[in-house]
């Protein structure tokens, strides 16, 4: 068979592909003759091309396709980004899209235009022009809502690049640093700097959004029988205490909250606000601790009050056995240091 040198373009090798992969048993030129009933016309040697091309020609599982045809597709994906489609930012405008003002309904009329320079993920860097209205009658402002929505005020980063930072930061758990890249390989540019400050505005903009739950929150809980409130604390070094409130059913933080002092004064209102939120629980489980124990104590009075197995287990092994458990980690230290002296060298596998 005559080959030549054109092998097929991306879109034509899709669809090549595609055939090949619900009719495997074709020939060459059946396989040109499927095509033509697509319109596509496509010689049987560019076909044969395409194979060569990419090691198809040799008898391959459809697996290897279809591997082939992710890879172009992938391909046309990315050379559709709208970031390669307009490699020069382009100019986009947004105005209101009322044409009467929503409080009194008088008529609107453009008080300024503002020019912007915004970055998106989906879009990515462009030119927004900003057409803000006044009311005629009672000077009340009127903004694009679809500004509004796709970038904070006064912001040039969009909330999606946000979102994008704080799952980085906080899921995925990723330094600023791998986030700079991540997003310079978006066309985003952005310095770790930056990205530590969408990671702490994600976190408000994330404790928010839970606040404006708590009604769902609420009714979902409701819909399993309730909730089980149960409270712990936790700090490291000096650093302010951390509360928190998780509904032991459905797995829910319900709130948290930093604290100066584990003391009854600062988690009482911690507990008000989770009663005004969620109303009464069924039960609370917290550990021994006296600033829990009274607050509790004081705003769910009659509420079923549970210790929490693990930390009384640990309390009361603390108790008990804690010298004993003292005494058993540091013999092994010990004996490996007399072991050291009395034969230099020779203890590092007792170490390990």
């Amino acid at each position: 068979m005559r080959q030549t040198k054109r092998l097929p373009s991306e879109f034509e090798s899709i669809a090549i592909l595609v055939e090949k992969i619900k009719y495997p048993q074709l020939s060459l030129e059946k396989l040109a003759d499927k095509l033509k009933g697509k319109n596509l016309f496509i010689e049987p040697e560019a076909i044969e091309n395409l194979f060569l091309h990419h090691g198809l020609v040799i008898k391959k599982t459809t697996f290897e396709l279809i591997r082939c045809l992710s890879q172009y597709l992938d391909k046309l994906i990315g050379n559709i980004s709208p970031m390669l489609l307009f490699p020069t930012p382009g100019l986009i405008e947004f105005r209101p899209s009322l044409d009467k003002c929503s409080v009194c309904g008088g008529a609107l009329k453009v008080q300024k235009t503002r020019p912007r320079i915004l970055t998106t993920l989906h879009i990515g860097k462009f030119y927004a022009r900003e057409v803000i209205l006044v009311c005629s009658k009672c000077d009340c402002k009127h903004r694009s809502e679809q500004l509004c929505n796709l970038v904070p005020p006064s912001a040039n980063l969009g909330y999606d690049v946000l979102v994008y930072v704080g799952k980085a930061l906080y899921i995925r758990h990723r330094s600023e640093e791998e986030v700079v890249a991540e997003l310079a390989e978006k066309n985003i540019q952005i310095s770790p700097r930056g990205a530590s400050s969408l990671g702490s505005k994600f976190i408000v903009y994330l404790a928010i959004a839970h606040d404006r739950c708590s009604d769902d929150i609420t009714e979902a809980m409701r819909l399993k029988g309730g909730y089980i409130c149960y409270l712990d604390a936790t700090c490291e070094g000096r650093d302010p205490i951390l509360i928190s409130s998780l509904d032991s059913i459905s797995q829910i933080v319900l709130c948290n909250i930093k604290l100066p002092a584990e003391d009854e004064k600062h988690i009482v209102p911690f507990l008000q606000r989770i009663k005004k939120n969620y109303g009464i629980p069924i039960a609370l489980v917290h550990d021994m601790g006296r600033g829990i124990l009274n607050a509790v104590a004081r705003i769910f009075t009659g509420v079923p009050d549970f210790i929490c197995h693990f930390h009384f287990l640990r309390d009361i092994g603390k108790d008990f056995l804690g010298d004993q458990h003292d005494i058993i980690r540091k013999t092994p230290e010990q004996a490996s240091d007399q072991l050291e002296t009395a034969l230099p060298g020779q203890t590092t596998q007792t170490r390990r």
